[in-house]
């Protein structure tokens, strides 16, 4: 009753949470009542919340204290950022023997503070706690081994929301405050950003999440997409500030031709629920542990039992930089607002929903570092965005999941990849090309691993026969077809035949596949389009529709066929263009080497021919070059025989050991030792071989 009386009465800080710390916002709306409960006491607004509410409390025969601390949610510190003065107060009240923590300032915030209202509940445990309060006395952590400041910092901002609606991290080793992920390699695609999280499915209840840039706010990508997204961003102004234009382009090459048709956000429930769930999600390998774990999947808070089911979250990083991961949970309003329009029989309904902040962490992405030899050939010098699949409103209703290939997979043309998919609901997934030819349609999967469908279906011809017992997954199966077998077949494909009185692809169709027999299989193989989509033939009540719908949209690239330089280590001689020996040498290199980057390249090579015979003659290679003759492979191989590398550009080093010149140092030493060896061995011959006078 005092927690619920002073979240009801407490006036809101001007400035929200950002407005806490102000020591003149008053308390309470009647100035006298808040003189006549607190009397002279000072201080913050937090403060003086947690001050009137232990004084109702003891007043009420409850132990009662105010806690002094930090508190991460003020709204003012960014994650991964850290402050040196305490900033927020709350309270510890003594109910059956047991202390629990509550913030009445939070509970005015969210406007009630009632049990049900998530984000400032009644009596939250001190594991789920610590994320987000860290009190400057560290019993009150109410922990059985204290978490040091430094540590609490270092933890991802998880709200008390996030745990009083079921959720948990499933992997929080991966996660902290500022998560620096591995350095991009150049030539590799840059990385991108998954997070596993556990919610449980709630119906009007969902995940957002949005990545911003950290150092100006600016949103780069969010799921699901907003009508308002990046596509619809403005250039910065001019004499806008360095970071913030370059925010903004990395915004638009999120969403624009950077990622082609592919998206920068990705998010899917996981279903069914792994085995190894539970134990995964019972500790955190902070110190915290595991919010209210009852079991395998379970997760208790308070008196209210939930089934976190996995969801991951991905995110494609645009580049160096720091990133802001933000994770909202969103709840519809139910009946949204209606509204009437003149001509319309019926209103329009909008969409009302409410977002809260569940998750907030920083992501550091270091500078690309140089190619390395040892990773292989360099095929592109350039480091690529790695576009995500993006999702449609029907894969998003049938709580569709993508098993394989990974979110993360960059499709490339003419490669082969495993395509696994569950589908609650549908009866046949297909994989189609741009026109709407089909690709090759993907076999179901029953429980026990045997499809379903046969190798004919598995190639769109629409029969269905039976196959092969104990067949794996993918095996056999999928395979294209051809542009003129393919051209048309699901615009034309008849849907399964259901049994007297069903419907396609309804529960009592018989034909659609449900829980474990709701999984597609099958081997694809990535035609030369800019993209391809997955489509499943389902009835989906929400969103009145029945037939063949988009799942799912991969881009598809061209795979890297051409070579550029890569730094290669060779074991030659360094040579000074200024060493006596390599006058000559040097004098041809500077002719050839016309763009002074310190390598001949093929092009250039010819153009110094063309200008100066003499070069072709000192390398004894041919000054004109033509296809009929054999004066191109002539020049080809004498060209390769100076490049070491066989990269396509030859340095001066490389020129030197082709012609043989070695550093005028290096002879002298060879020159002295040779000397040595004579004056040592050929005194005695000489000595020996001399005329011994008698």
């Amino acid at each position: 009753a005092c927690f619920t009386w002073v979240a009801h009465h407490v006036i809101p800080p001007p400035g929200g949470r950002a407005g806490m710390v102000s020591v003149t916002a008053p308390l309470l709306a009647h100035r006298p009542a808040e003189d006549a409960l607190l009397g002279d006491v000072g201080g913050t607004w937090a403060e003086r919340a947690a001050t009137l509410f232990s004084r109702l409390a003891r007043a009420c025969e409850l132990e009662a204290v105010a806690i002094p601390g930090y508190w991460k949610g003020a709204g003012n510190i960014a994650a991964g950022e850290s402050i040196a003065a305490h900033n927020h107060c709350w309270a510890a009240v003594k109910v059956a023997g047991r202390w629990r923590l509550l913030d009445p300032g939070a509970a005015a915030l969210a406007g009630g503070g009632l049990e049900e209202w998530p984000d400032a509940p009644f009596f939250t445990p001190p594991d789920a706690w610590g994320y987000a309060y860290h009190p400057l006395q560290a019993h009150w952590q109410l922990l059985p081994e204290a978490l040091s400041l430094e540590a609490w910092w270092s933890l991802p901002r998880l709200s008390v929301g996030f745990f009083a609606r079921g959720m948990t991290l499933l992997a929080p080793r991966d996660l902290a405050a500022a998560y620096t992920l591995p350095a991009p390699r150049e030539g590799a695609p840059l990385p991108t950003l998954e997070v596993a999280v556990g919610c449980p499915l709630v119906e009007g209840g969902s995940l957002r999440h949005i990545l911003r840039d950290a150092d100006t706010g600016v949103e780069l990508a969010c799921w699901p997409p907003r009508a308002n997204s990046p596509r619809q961003l403005r250039d910065a102004p001019p004499g806008a500030p360095p970071a913030l234009a370059a925010a903004v382009a990395a915004a638009k090459a999120l969403q624009g031709v950077g990622l082609g048709p592919g998206a920068a956000a990705f998010q899917q429930v996981e279903l069914p629920v792994p085995q190894a769930f539970g134990r995964e999600a019972s500790s955190s390998g902070n110190g915290l542990g595991h919010v209210g774990a009852a079991g395998p999947g379970v997760i208790r808070f308070g008196s209210a039992v939930h089934r976190p089911i996995p969801h991951r979250l991905a995110c494609t990083l645009p580049g160096p930089g720091r990133y802001d991961l933000e994770v909202q949970y969103v709840t519809d309003i139910p009946g949204g607002m209606p509204v009437r329009l003149e001509g319309l029989q019926r209103p329009l309904v909008l969409r009302l929903t409410e977002e809260a902040e569940v998750l907030r962490a920083t992501v550091i992405v270091p500078d690309v570092e140089p190619h390395s030899p040892e990773d292989g050939v360099l095929h592109e010098d350039t480091t690529p965005l790695t576009p995500l699949p993006a999702t449609h409103p029907g894969f998003v209703a049938a709580k569709a999941s993508l098993l394989s290939p990974s979110p993360t997979t960059a499709l490339e043309a003419d490669r082969e990849y495993v395509f696994s998919l569950v589908v609650p609901g549908a009866s046949r997934v297909a994989v189609t090309a741009p026109d709407g030819s089909a690709v090759a349609e993907l076999r179901p999967v029953s429980s026990g691993g045997a499809g379903a469908g046969g190798d004919d279906a598995q190639q769109g011809s629409g029969s269905r026969g039976g196959s092969r017992p104990g067949s794996r997954p993918g095996s056999g199966a999928a395979r294209p077809t051809s542009a003129s077998s393919a051209s048309a077949q699901l615009r034309c494909m008849p849907p399964p035949r259901p049994p007297s009185g069903g419907k396609p692809g309804s529960a009592d169709g018989g034909a659609a596949a449900t829980g474990a027999d709701a999984m597609f299989t099958g081997m694809v193989r990535a035609p030369r389009v800019p993209y391809v989509q997955v489509v499943g033939y389902s009835a989906i009540p929400e969103l009145s529709v029945c037939g063949w719908l988009p799942l799912l949209t991969f881009a598809v690239a061209h795979q890297s066929q051409h070579i550029v330089d890569a730094a290669v280590p060779l074991d030659l001689p360094h040579v000074e263009m200024s060493d006596p020996n390599a006058v000559p040498a040097a004098e041809l290199f500077r002719q050839m080497d016309i763009d002074g980057d310190g390598k001949v390249r093929r092009a250039e090579a010819l153009v110094a021919f063309r200008r100066n015979r003499q070069v072709a003659d000192a390398l004894r290679l041919p000054h004109k070059v033509a296809m009929h003759d054999g004066t191109l492979e002539q020049f080809l191989e004498g060209y390769l025989a100076i490049d070491a590398t066989k990269l396509g550009g030859f340095t001066f080093d490389e020129l030197c050991a082709a012609m043989g010149i070695t550093p005028a140092e290096e002879e002298e030493e060879e020159e002295g030792s040779e000397y040595d060896d004579e004056d040592e061995e050929g005194a005695s011959y000489y000595t020996s071989s001399r005329p011994v006078s008698p």
